[in-house]
């Protein structure tokens, strides 16, 4: 009987796990600052006041923004939540790349990045992305649980 409740539990995530979200949907549940050490770069997922949710890629020493992607420049943005953790993908028609940044079931803080550039359909390496504080929330904590908290909610919708 635990296996089957097991099973029913595994195919409703399964088949309720990927849906169309806003960027703003996905700040309350992970928000943050991550470090790319072999770019020297800072991926930031949080909002402001200015200009509402965003994922902000910087210069790790000076700060300078190189990028700042939000609902408007970022097509298909999907969010995906299973049982090995929570993704964020979306594509960037100005830089023909897709992104998809991974955060894992562990109890880490760390993420990791894939970028697949359209004209080659292999991915970059898996870019590990190391957490280096809070951006958005108190505690910076990555919290899975309200993310898929948030799926559902979104599902219902």
């Amino acid at each position: 009987m635990k296996k089957l409740v097991a099973l029913v539990a595994v195919a409703v995530i399964g088949l309720a796990s990927t849906f169309a979200a806003s960027l703003g949907d996905l700040v309350g549940s992970l928000s943050g600052t991550w470090t790319d050490a072999n770019y020297n770069a800072n991926w930031t997922i949080g909002g402001d006041t200015k200009d509402g949710a965003s994922i902000k890629i910087t210069d790790a020493k000076t700060g300078k923004v190189y990028y700042t992607f939000k609902d408007s420049n970022m097509q298909d943005l999907e969010v995906n939540v299973g049982l090995s953790g929570i993704s964020v993908s979306w594509k960037s028609s100005k830089f023909g790349k897709s992104y998809k940044i991974t955060k894992g079931a562990s109890l880490s803080k760390d993420l990791t990045l894939t970028i697949v550039r359209d004209w080659d359909p292999e991915p970059y390496e898996d870019q590990p992305l190391t957490y280096v504080g809070s951006a958005a929330d108190v505690d910076g904590d990555v919290d899975v649980g309200a993310a898929v908290d948030a799926a559902a909610d979104a599902i219902e919708r």
